[in-house]
């Protein structure tokens, strides 16, 4: 009988992961693609595939009793017979859900109608389950209950574990669910979205979640906030920004001018000789009315000017001129 551990370059004392480690790195090194048209590597290839699968399935050491066929005891080829049990059959509790909401709406709070999907039991299996002790099985069709599939090309064929049983060479049996035990339903939600809530933001909703196994078990709802910018405003925390355009002789002047808030219509006022992206805030007038509303002045300068408007500024140019 052939030392498959020798074959491998490993010791029986080596852990599953490192014996995995070993035949892959070989694997990769005699791979008949990477090697074509040489005889020597692909007979090593196919020798260190046979070397895997016998050592995995605890062929290495059918000539030694079970107390002495490894230190690690039989819970070593356990590690292995794992991938041949059915596969396993769990899902997150926990759903994410990205929602997307108006500018104002963040700020001003609201309350708005989700609709999503989760995961909850199959009636069907686990009716099947309490009745016959278990669930109904058939043979898996990826790999007609076989327990492994084969790929490869025309130099090599290369058997492995069918991913979609896990190397059991069953499948649940069920119309409802395809075999998955869960099945998918949508639901609708209403959600509040709190006062000042801004992007970033994750609201957890309790028990809107996918099932946690159990008929009537739930896990929650993130929703993850995702705010859509405004044409006119931006925002910082609880502050606010905007542009506000000014006459040119407003600026020149001062006065009081109309401006737009998230709360409605204010007048603000304009100071004297206010130039170019000259900053104006107005106090407790941003998000939740704590936060503030900061103005940025765009002065507005006239397209054309009539004859009055050039003669007025004719005489001021004069009296600067004579002045200075």
């Amino acid at each position: 009988m052939k030392d498959y551990y020798k074959v491998l370059g490993v010791k029986k004392t080596d852990s599953p992961e490192d014996i995995k480690k070993a035949y892959r790195d070989l694997a990769k090194k005699h791979h008949p693609d990477k090697n074509q048209g040489d005889k020597s590597s692909e007979e090593k290839f196919k020798e260190v595939t046979e070397a895997y699968d016998a050592i995995r399935s605890g062929k290495a050491d059918l000539r030694e009793s079970p107390q002495h066929r490894h230190p690690f005891g039989t819970d070593w080829f356990d590690l292995f017979s794992q991938q041949r049990q059915p596969r396993s059959y769990s899902i997150n509790p926990d759903i994410d859900n990205i929602f997307e909401l108006d500018f104002l709406d963040a700020c001003y709070g609201s309350e708005k109608i989700i609709a999503y999907e989760y995961k909850d039991l199959c009636e069907s299996c686990d009716k099947n389950k309490k009745d016959k002790g278990d669930y109904e099985f058939k043979s898996c069709i990826n790999c007609n209950g076989q327990g492994r599939t084969r790929m490869g090309n025309s130099h090599m064929t290369i058997e492995t574990v069918c991913q979609a049983c896990s190397g059991s060479g069953k499948m649940i049996d069920c119309n409802e669910c395809g075999g998955n035990i869960f099945v998918t339903k949508t639901a609708k939600l209403s959600v509040k979205f709190p006062e000042g809530v801004d992007k970033g933001s994750i609201l957890r909703v309790v028990g809107k979640g996918n099932t946690r196994g159990k008929f009537g078990e739930f896990g929650d709802m993130r929703i993850h906030i995702n705010v859509i910018p405004h044409p006119i405003y931006n925002r910082n925390k609880d502050d606010i920004y905007s542009t506000l355009k000014i006459p040119y002789y407003t600026c020149i002047l001062g006065g009081k001018v109309e401006a737009e808030t998230i709360h409605g219509m204010i007048k603000v006022t304009v100071p004297p000789t206010s130039k170019n992206k000259t900053a104006l805030c107005v106090k407790n007038h941003g998000v939740k009315k704590s936060g503030n509303h900061y103005f940025s002045i765009e002065v507005v300068m006239p397209d054309l000017l009539d004859n009055n408007e050039k003669r007025i500024l004719g005489v001021l140019k004069k009296y600067k001129d004579k002045n200075n």
